[in-house]
């Protein structure tokens, strides 16, 4: 069996769908950046563009 080794967990994809449909006029950037500003952008991985 393998596993895969990702860099972003599987759930913030879950978050981030419900998250697109609250911010339809935002572009997905402008999205992760809401569900991360308390956070703050140097623990998360970028996305790529693939």
């Amino acid at each position: 069996m393998q596993r895969r080794l990702r860099d972003l967990p599987s759930r913030v994809g879950v978050y981030f769908l419900p998250a697109m449909c609250l911010f339809p006029e935002v572009g997905h950037r402008l999205v992760r950046e809401k569900m991360t500003c308390g956070i703050g952008s140097g623990f998360l991985p970028t996305p790529s563009a693939k």
